[in-house]
């Protein structure tokens, strides 16, 4: 009898142990896609931002300083 119960609290502790590997694993999962993704937007967004404002700040500023010579002369 006594041996008994010890397999069914073996087979208790298993599907225990079990249960929590699975949900460690899924939060695990969700939690590095939403780091994953949320990271990768910033850094994208950053970038591009950057870029942009390089781009806009080399064509736009001389442009500008042409345009204001041109009005003065």
């Amino acid at each position: 009898m006594e041996s008994q119960m010890n397999m069914e609290t073996i087979r208790i502790n298993i599907k225990y142990i079990m249960l929590g590997m699975i949900t460690a694993g899924t939060v695990d999962m969700i939690t590095a896609d939403t780091v994953g993704i949320i990271t990768a937007d910033t850094v994208g967004m950053i970038i591009a931002g950057t870029v942009d404002m390089i781009i806009a700040g080399r064509v736009g500023m001389p442009t500008i300083i042409t345009e204001a010579l041109r009005n003065f002369s």
